[in-house]
């Protein structure tokens, strides 16, 4: 996890969070490579934690049995 944590300031005018749509205000986190603004650190992690179990690859029963051959 890489990111900032930006105190007293506000992003854009009508920045919202990534994970749960809250309008951003005073405070809020921005992570580094993608510049996704978060309203907290729970909502950063919320977001990245999902996206990762996502992108992992279950394999199929299909897919099992075509890789035995």
């Amino acid at each position: 996890m890489r990111f900032i944590f930006v105190n007293g300031r506000t992003p854009r005018a009508e920045a919202v969070c990534a994970c749960c749509s809250r309008r951003i205000e005073d405070s809020y986190v921005r992570e580094l490579t993608s510049r996704l603004p978060f309203c907290d650190a729970d909502c950063y992690d919320r977001y990245f934690t999902a996206r990762m179990s996502a992108l992992q690859v279950k394999p199929t029963r299909l897919w099992l049995r075509a890789s035995d051959g």
